[in-house]
């Protein structure tokens, strides 16, 4: 019974932050959420999220990282030129 009381109480403590807006969600419990113009992805731990972004990046995709409602980081996208077919008419 005391369990069912305790679930009880939680439900309505959170249904009532959910009415005044007020979050307790603390650091840990908030996600990072990583953006591209193709895909989101949400992690929980910063470093994770920060790894996924530059992976992306080196790929040639423009990235923001979300926290909390926040852009925490942008990452532009990394382009490796093609030397194209007459680059050896330059050599000596």
């Amino acid at each position: 019974m005391g369990t069912v009381l305790n679930l009880l109480n939680s439900f309505i403590v959170f249904v009532i932050n959910l009415e005044t807006g007020v979050s307790h969600m603390t650091n840990s419990q908030a996600p990072w959420i990583v953006e591209t113009s193709e895909d989101k992805e949400v992690y929980y731990h910063e470093r994770k999220a920060i790894g996924v972004a530059e992976d992306f990046q080196l790929k040639g995709k423009d990235v923001c990282i979300y926290h909390k409602g926040e852009v925490k980081h942008k990452f532009h996208g990394y382009t490796q030129y093609s030397l194209g077919l007459n680059y050896d008419r330059f050599s000596v």
